[in-house]
């Protein structure tokens, strides 16, 4: 059963992501003390909480199901869900960046950018939220039996003070392990939670309002005065939770099919959206189109009209698929 709020924020972090990606022409571009800069630059850094949202998701999602003990038929899942589309976009980027030789074409190579994520931006999720999956036996015997509290304070520390973390598949998680833990909690307890942002609702969008004045405080430091604050990393961590709770929050009264139908797209938006970009910036530089805002605009409606287009087109056909 779809929950609402979930399904409404999956959609909404799809969304920030590809417009953190489109944005960074105009942040790199434009002069920063103008208005137009400060235009963009805001809402691209305050929507730098979505890798985070996705982590806290994908762990809210799994311990909301009772505990799990068929894990080959869980792992083959995650396999066909997630790995098998993942590789083979790896595979089709990598064909398009050795077209436009932007390097040599090396088996090896290929090996390497699937296994680090690093081919194009948004991969490196796929990476982390693989190394989470590795140890779910564990963290099902973890978050399901000891104090929830306890588990947070411990992923706190550990994702603050850790650092440098190299063994291998396990070091993308410290820096992320508070927001999945948080989200494991969540689906544990999701009924209590529910219930508490029912009650605590104008707390939780106040707090939301007074900590994201903060951040733009600090971007505004950081981007434009180059004045970087003491402890603007860690603030981050307060934001990311922050914001991730509030659209929860807001996603409890929202519904609408297109939303529905959205959900089921966005790993193909997530996975597409990046060669759609690079296809019209090759286009609109070829075509001399040099007007940061011209090219901003342009941008955001082919990348999102293109990658909501293949996602519909991707999920059409797998649902035909599935029914023959």
């Amino acid at each position: 059963m779809k929950r609402t709020e979930i399904t409404f924020a999956n959609v909404v972090f799809a969304m920030l992501v590809v417009f953190i990606h489109v944005s960074s022409e105009p942040i790199t571009k434009l002069d920063t003390s103008s208005w137009q800069y400060l235009m963009v630059m805001f809402p691209w850094r305050l929507s730098a909480f979505v890798v985070q949202g996705f982590v806290l998701l994908s762990s809210l999602k799994f311990f909301l199901q009772p505990e799990i003990t068929n894990y080959k038929k869980y792992y083959i899942r995650r396999v066909k869900t997630i790995l098998i589309p993942y590789v083979l976009w790896n595979v089709v980027y990598y064909i398009y960046f050795c077209d436009r030789e932007y390097f040599a074409c090396k088996i090896s190579d290929l090996i390497n950018y699937i296994l680090d994520g690093k081919l194009v931006a948004p991969f490196y999720f796929i990476i982390i939220i693989v190394q989470f999956y590795i140890f779910m036996p564990l963290w099902q015997k973890i978050y399901r039996v000891l104090n929830p509290w306890f588990l947070i304070g411990v992923s706190l520390i550990i994702t603050l003070f850790v650092k440098d973390f190299t063994i291998p598949f396990m070091n993308r998680i410290p820096a992320y392990l508070i927001f999945w833990t948080i989200g494991a909690v969540i689906g544990v307890n999701y009924t209590t939670f529910k219930k508490y942002i029912e009650i605590y609702s104008k707390h939780i969008a106040i707090s939301f309002v007074i900590i994201l004045s903060i951040q733009m405080y600090m971007a505004y430091n950081l981007y434009v005065l180059d004045n970087k604050i003491l402890y603007t990393n860690q603030f981050h961590i307060a934001y990311c939770i922050s914001a991730i709770i509030f659209v929860l929050l807001i996603g409890r009264h929202v519904k609408s099919c297109i939303i529905d139908l959205l959900d089921n797209i966005t790993f193909d938006i997530y996975l597409s959206h990046c060669l759609f970009l690079f296809l019209i910036n090759e286009y609109m530089e070829t075509n001399l189109v040099y007007n940061v805002g011209d090219f901003y605009i342009i941008r955001i409606l082919f990348v999102y009209i293109s990658s909501i287009i293949y996602g519909l087109l991707a999920y059409f056909v797998k649902q035909t698929i599935k029914t023959t």
